[in-house]
């Protein structure tokens, strides 16, 4: 076998094992000011979050845990898309400042009276230093279901 033919068979395999993965292909992914998204051919759906810095007011005291919100008492990460309400959705948040991030809560999103979609994440935070903390970022990432 030539150096060739070598080639086109491994191409060949290569070939085979994508298309094998087409159940499984990205269908649709991009960012808008909420963050970034993919969604796969399966209906699962990534969401990341852009840092979001969060001012404690209060200040958070050392041990000291409270739910986070944003301007305006708004959750802390609207979702760049909405999760379908009925899949649950499961949601990682890395915070600054050596707090720890859980999540508080997810909530629909009601379009003329009707809930249809995972669309927000609020935030809780521990302060799990012994200094009293005013400000920190969270990245977030949530995992779920768009269809």
């Amino acid at each position: 076998m030539t150096m060739q033919q070598s080639i086109s068979v491994g191409f060949a395999a290569v070939g085979a094992d994508i298309k094998a993965l087409q159940g499984g292909s990205i269908v649709d992914s991009g960012q808008n000011d909420n963050g970034f998204w993919v969604r796969w051919a399966d209906g699962t759906q990534m969401c990341r979050s852009p840092w979001i810095a969060l001012l404690a007011k209060p200040a958070l005291a050392a041990g000291q845990a409270r739910e986070l919100r944003g301007v305006g008492n708004a959750p802390v990460w609207v979702f760049p898309k909405p999760f379908v309400a009925a899949q649950p959705v499961t949601a990682l948040c890395n915070c600054t400042n050596t707090c720890v991030g859980t999540i508080a809560g997810l909530r629909t999103q009601t379009i003329n009276g009707q809930s249809w979609a995972v669309s927000m994440l609020e935030f809780k935070a521990r302060n799990v230093t012994s200094d009293t903390v005013n400000h920190l970022s969270l990245q977030a990432i949530a995992w779920g279901r768009w269809k």
